[in-house]
């Protein structure tokens, strides 16, 4: 019994709480403002509420968008509708970058609101008033629509959207012109309480067969005259859309009527699309007609333009499309005369067919454009300027597009704009898949041509320059890519492109590639088992040239693995990368086996370029992580990788393009080296130049400061200048006396003869200046002109490789003796086709020779030589050219990352001897010593790499010039170098 009482007590004391609740908000609605109620002079019934703003409110703003300020409410009669006014101020108009003052109104929850009609029904006018002259106040008048604004509002505090104008007035305008007064600001809202009855109907939405279509019908009970043409009421497309009218007219002679539509000015005409190219259908009683906006020719453009805010757009339909006397019977017999406008708002988008074409998936989409001739005649008198496709999917959940045909300057242009689709979410951006455009030749004969325009979007001239936002994900839609001139008119009637008065569009997407993957060959290189794919590129000279007249960017090798389950990856060429040399790039490429791989890719790989006639390859070595973005060695995630890695001065055209090699013409060397006085003709006649993208293994290359008895070198920083690599000079210099009994300075001066073309070489030395290695690329030898070659027809083909190092094998390891009691590691580096080598260390198309890496002793450490050849000016000439430079065979040792680094003992500290090897006696009679603990190299050289190899190399840049090299070390065109380790006791 208690539990009983205790609900009812509570159920009462609820009730009671509504009614106080209910008195109270009877009470303050009572309390309301309530608008003013006049007549106009000019006969309309309003409400009027004035609202002074106080200056300091104005000061308040949040560029650029804005603070709005809620001000007070008030009723338009009683009963009556609940209005709230705001003003927005300090949001930004990105047209002219001001702040601008805005006014809205909202509804709010009144309590008359059960019995009044929804949706509000009324026109507003908010004005901002000027205080010193009535023609300078700033109005904006909100008219009847079906927008959210007018909505009955929901019992919330927070009013509606409102419905307003965000940039009325200038902020600083507000602030100095006529609209202050005493520090207030005047905003008065006048609700037009007539004329509800011009509220727009809706027009019904529906599917019709696989369209959306809006259908407004208008039943006429009123039949046109010759001078009073018959509107109906005004009606929108559908919420929030565009606002028309239609019309009935009688022709001058009394026989034809005329159904026309008209764009009318709404609310909401700021937010739509413009101009207006929704096909639509006009018909009356059993006769309809269509108009298509985008087509042309049924009406003229300025009638489907934005409509001016005071006027409506010119009317658009057909002249004659019934006759007076049907409508007349229809009325009489009281059947009825019904006036019908469908606008197709949207048609599902169709699917384009799937086809194998080649070794490719490929997409067939197929537009055909009746009654071209007209078009082009419309199009002639400036009347056409553009047709639309219907929207297609590249496949049943791929990319939605849409084709454009374009009429300009007398030519036919054909464009693809990718559109916003239901499959974006699933699909990889941006979009990467080449595809065709072309004008179908209709010639049912096997020599029909189309004309046809190819698209890759790959391409980064068109993917960054000519089409640069046409291929990202698309909101709504993207920029259309094709090209302008696909056809010109005169061309439609060369070939039979038109057939019975139509044209074909045809647009073929390559959505995949089907062949069989191509795999690498594996073969042992260097104690590396490797992965190893040669492409042969035919007629590069045409490539060339076709790069300079600006048809081709690049070409690109078939994508292959490099072994089964492996990393996939291609090659890309770049003809002339820089001007006068070729760029060789590995691209990753998206592969099967991507998510069972370890990323990044870590392996090192060795680009090449084999030139034809047997001449030693020219190679780039290149270790992930070093030089390159590491992005470029991530796994990829589209089709090719955004970054790829290579060099973009691989090798200069001359020297791939030059009909015969200068050595390969010289005396063979198999017997014996040249004379002293051809060879030097041949290595002085190449001319050196600083190159762009020079990477050595070690990250440089080594110009240094020299001297009579040699130097330790430390390898030179890189400066950045003028978009070229050079290299600044900071070597550290040791004196170590020369060992045996030869010596630069006591070489004897060989003369050429007096007719010889080419220069003396120097052996006098003289320090290094850094001014002489910075040789302009554009400065030959003195009388010295670059010819242009040819290839001849054996020799149309160049072979480029990359070969990946994927996993180390057994290295060799230097041999052991006791020398004097003491342990001593001896490697020797067989140097073969010197000559050759020689000359393409001159042309600067490599840096250095390197041997292979090689270990001091069963777990030891890493190593390996290198040789380069400097230059260093003549100093028994006043003024020396670089031809009379002294030339200079430099060796240095660079350690390198071995698998036993761990427990051997860092930094390095054992004395190193680097030996010339005599050709005819075997001896070593040239020899440099590395002692760590005196040497002037920089510590940074002796400690344990941290990457593949150190970044600084020790070695001597000036061991022994050209001539002696030649005349005591070469034998059948073979160098001996060894180097000697000796080890620590244990």
């Amino acid at each position: 019994m208690d539990l009983r009482l205790r609900i009812l007590f509570q159920c009462l004391c609820l009730l009671l709480q509504a009614t106080i609740s209910n008195l109270l908000n009877a009470e303050a609605d009572d309390n309301l403002p309530l608008a003013q109620v006049k007549e106009l002079p000019s006969g309309p019934v309003v409400a009027e509420f004035d609202w002074l703003v106080p200056e300091i409110l104005l000061q308040t703003s949040r560029p650029p968008r804005g603070h709005t300020h809620y001000g007070p409410v008030f009723l338009t009669s009683r009963p009556g509708y609940k209005l709230r006014l705001a003003f927005t101020i300090g949001h930004t108009n990105p047209l002219d970058g001001l702040n601008y003052l805005g006014l809205w109104f909202s509804l709010a929850a009144g309590p008359y609101d059960e019995t009044l009609r929804w949706p509000f029904p009324y026109a507003v006018n908010l004005t901002l008033v000027s205080r010193s002259e009535a023609a300078l106040s700033q109005h904006v008048t909100v008219q009847q629509s079906l927008a959210q604004c007018r909505m009955r509002p929901g019992p919330e505090e927070v009013p509606n959207e409102g419905c307003g104008k965000a940039f009325l007035v200038p902020h600083e305008h507000v602030l100095t012109g006529p609209f202050l007064s005493r520090g207030e600001l005047l905003v008065r809202a006048t609700v037009f309480l007539e004329g509800k009855s011009t509220i727009p109907r809706r027009a019904r939405v529906f599917m019709k067969s696989n369209q959306l279509v809006s259908e407004f019908l208008w039943e006429v009970d009123t039949l046109p005259s010759r001078h009073s043409p018959v509107n109906s009421e005004i009606f929108q497309l559908d919420s929030d859309g565009y606002l028309l009218q239609l019309q009935l007219t009688l022709a001058p002679e009394g026989r034809d009527v005329g159904l026309f539509a008209t764009l009318l000015p709404s609310p909401h005409d700021s937010t739509l699309s413009w101009p207006f190219t929704l096909p639509f259908e006009l018909a009356l009683l059993d006769r309809k007609g269509g108009v298509d906006p985008g087509a042309g020719g049924t009406c003229p453009q300025v009638a489907f333009r934005k409509p001016h805010p005071d006027r409506a757009n010119p009317p658009c339909g057909f002249r004659k499309i019934g006759t007076l006397g049907a409508l007349r019977a229809r009325a009489f017999n009281r059947s009825g005369v019904v006036a019908r406008f469908t606008a197709v708002l949207d048609r599902a988008a169709q699917k384009a067919s799937l086809t194998i074409k080649g070794q490719h998936l490929v997409a067939e989409y197929v537009w055909r454009i009746p009654h071209i001739e007209r078009k082009l005649h419309l199009a002639k008198a400036d009347r056409l300027n553009n047709l639309l496709s219907d929207r297609f999917y590249s496949s049943e959940q791929g990319y939605l597009l849409q084709l454009q045909l374009k009429f300009q300057n007398r030519s036919l242009g054909l464009y693809l704009t990718l559109l916003e689709g239901v499959n974006d979410a699933l699909l990889r951006w941006p979009f990467d898949k080449p595809f065709t455009l072309s004008v179908v030749d209709q010639q049912q004969v096997a020599g029909a041509e189309d004309a046809l325009v190819s698209i890759n979007p790959s391409d980064p001239r068109v993917g960054q320059e000519a089409c640069p936002e046409s291929f990202w994900r698309p909101f709504g839609r993207n920029d259309a890519c094709g090209s302008a001139n696909a056809l010109s008119y005169d061309q439609l009637y060369e070939r039979k492109f038109i057939r019975y008065g139509a044209i074909l569009l045809k647009a073929v997407l390559f959505l995949e590639e089907l062949r069989p993957p191509r795999f690498a060959s594996l073969t042992i290189e260097e104690n590396h088992l490797s992965a190893r794919f040669e492409w042969l590129v035919p007629d590069l000279q045409d490539k060339i040239r076709q790069v300079r007249e600006g048809r081709l960017a690049f070409l690109d090798s078939d994508k292959f693995y490099l072994s089964n389950n492996g990393y996939r990856m291609m090659l890309r060429l770049y003809p002339e990368k820089g001007q006068g040399f070729v760029g060789l790039y590995a691209v990753l490429t998206k592969g099967a086996y991507d998510d069972e791989l370890r990323w990044p890719f870590n392996h090192a790989y060795r680009l090449e370029v084999i030139p034809p006639g047997g001449s030693p390859a020219i190679q780039r070595t290149t270790h992930p992580g070093r030089g390159c973005p590491d992005i470029a060695f991530q796994k990829p995630d589209r089709e090719l990788s955004e970054w790829s890695c290579g060099e973009g001065h691989m090798v200069a055209h001359d020297t791939l393009l030059k009909r015969s090699h200068l050595f390969s013409e010289r005396k063979d060397t198999s017997h014996g080296p040249l004379p002293y006085e051809e060879r030097s003709r041949v290595l002085i006649d190449s001319q050196a130049f600083p190159h762009k993208d020079n990477w050595t293994p070690t990250g440089s290359r080594p110009f240094a400061e020299q001297t009579t008895t040699g130097f330790q070198l430390k390898p030179n920083s890189f400066v950045q200048r003028d978009g070229r690599t050079f290299f600044r000079s900071n070597p550290y210099i040791a004196e170590v006396p020369p060992i045996g009994s030869h010596s630069i300075a006591q070489e004897e001066r060989i003369k050429l003869p007096e007719s010889s073309p080419y220069s003396e070489v120097s052996l006098e030395s003289r320090p290094y200046t850094e001014e002489a290695s910075e040789v302009s690329p554009h400065n030959t030898k003195e009388g010295s002109q670059h010819k242009s070659h040819s290839l001849s027809e054996n020799e149309a083909g160049i072979r480029f490789a990359i070969t990946v190092f994927l996993q180390e094998l057994t290295p060799p390891v230097a041999s052991l003796r006791l020398e004097g009691g003491i342990l001593v590691a001896k490697y020797s580096w067989t140097v073969k086709d010197v000559t050759a080598n020689l000359e393409l260390l001159q042309s600067l198309e490599k840096n250095r020779l390197e041997s292979p890496v090689f270990y001091s002793e069963n777990q030891g450490y890493a190593m390996r030589l290198a040789l380069s050849l400097t230059r260093r000016p003549d100093h028994r000439n006043t003024v020396s050219s670089a031809s009379e430079e002294e030339q200079m065979v430099g060796l240095y040792w660079t350690l390198h990352a071995g698998q036993h680094d761990h427990v051997l003992r860092w930094p390095f500290s054992s004395t190193v001897t680097l030996s010339l090897i005599e050709g005819r006696n075997g001896h070593a009679s040239l020899q440099k010593v590395i002692d760590p603990s005196r040497s002037k190299c920089p510590r940074e050289a002796f400690e344990r790499p941290s990457h593949p190899h150190n970044e600084h190399s020790c070695g001597f840049a000036a061991v022994i010039n050209l001539q002696t090299l030649f005349s005591n070390y070469v034998q059948n065109d073979v160098l001996h170098i060894k180097v000697s380790i000796t080890l620590p006791q244990a």
